[in-house]
């Protein structure tokens, strides 16, 4: 369903798009015609009018930078949630423990810094001991914690904590559909103008 989701809201944001630069090359053609049929000189208002055209392609690039955004964080978050739906699916259900949280300073590449959490859990699968890393995991904070916990029926060492994928979910649907819906009202709000 989520898939069907994010498909339709592609399709849909990409017509809108080339819909609405048709509709401006159109509107330049026919302004260009009526002013090649009147004088030559330009007034300052006119002078505006061909700027702001000018500014169209911009905004439409500028839209379709926000819709990749939303779009990808909207496809991230759908594959965070197929991946744990499988992993969860198979029942293997455990309990871990933390035995180390690793705190970390990362920075991107405009220079802000935000810290970052690994925690590092061990845990009962099949009868036998295993250690993993929980990566980003910033909702878990000291060691000694015992967490619920999912493994692979094939792999025990591929781990998956439904309190850390409902974390990371919870921000970036929000945020995607944000991404994806404000250059919709902008856009209808710019063709009004």
């Amino acid at each position: 369903m989520e898939r069907k989701i994010y498909i339709l809201l592609l399709i849909l944001s990409s017509l809108t798009l080339v819909h609405v630069v048709i509709r401006k090359i159109k509107r330049h053609r026919a302004k260009k015609s009526v002013d090649s049929d009147e004088s030559v000189c330009q007034t300052a208002d006119e002078d505006k009018k061909v700027a702001r055209h000018k500014s169209s392609f911009g905004i439409c690039v500028f839209y379709l930078i926000f819709w990749v955004l939303g779009l990808n964080l909207l496809f991230v978050s759908y594959k965070n949630i197929k991946y744990a739906r499988e992993i969860t699916e198979q029942g293997n259900k455990t309990i871990a423990e933390i035995t180390d949280v690793h705190e970390y300073e990362v920075s991107d590449g405009d220079g802000n810094h935000h810290n970052e959490r690994d925690v590092y859990v061990t845990y009962m699968a099949d009868g036998r001991k295993y250690d993993a890393i929980i990566k980003e995991a910033n909702i878990y904070d000291s060691a000694g914690e015992q967490i619920e916990i999912y493994y692979s029926s094939e792999d025990p060492t591929v781990i998956m904590s439904p309190e850390n994928v409902k974390n990371e979910v919870s921000f970036k649907i929000p945020m995607g559909a944000i991404l994806v819906i404000i250059p919709f009202l902008l856009l209808i709000r710019y063709s009004l103008m």
